[in-house]
């Protein structure tokens, strides 16, 4: 039974296309690091908010809208005559919006997918948290940015 529920897991995890980066780095049907860690709870919540999709960004508004993937563009790197699909890829490691958290909470980062999927699987406790805190400064630059817009 449990063999049955775990393939059928794997199968959605695949296939919706809500999870299209989920299933990059949540390979095995087992409880998450992140979330046995004993860190503050604000933390373990921005890496879930992190791991299963920014409600806001342009990918998941588009998903919801019906808006082509290729239109689904950054509107902070729009702003600087840049067309990149904002996705948590684009988020985490190459919007210019987010320079300074980036440089402060993770880094020199390298810009492929091979890295995310590291920094995205990671069990390390002091990266998980330097991710929750980039996150959790991802999320507050996004808040003034909406306030001032």
């Amino acid at each position: 039974m449990q063999d049955c529920y775990i393939q059928k897991w794997c199968e959605i995890v695949g296939n919706t296309a809500k999870l299209r980066l989920y299933h990059l780095f949540k390979t095995e049907f087992r409880t998450e690091m992140y979330l046995l860690l004993n860190i503050p709870w604000r933390l373990r919540k921005n890496l879930s908010i992190l791991r299963t999709s920014f409600v806001d960004l342009e990918i998941e508004k588009g998903r919801r809208e019906g808006t082509q993937r290729e239109d689904r563009i950054c509107k902070f790197c729009r702003n600087n005559n840049e067309i990149k699909i904002e996705d948590e890829y684009h988020v985490v490691l190459e919007c210019k919006a987010y320079v300074d958290a980036r440089h402060i909470y993770l880094g020199n980062v390298d810009t492929n997918l091979y890295f995310f999927q590291n920094l995205m699987k990671t069990e390390d406790r002091i990266t998980l948290i330097k991710l929750a805190n980039f996150t959790n400064s991802v999320i507050e630059i996004r808040k003034l940015r909406k306030i001032s817009q």
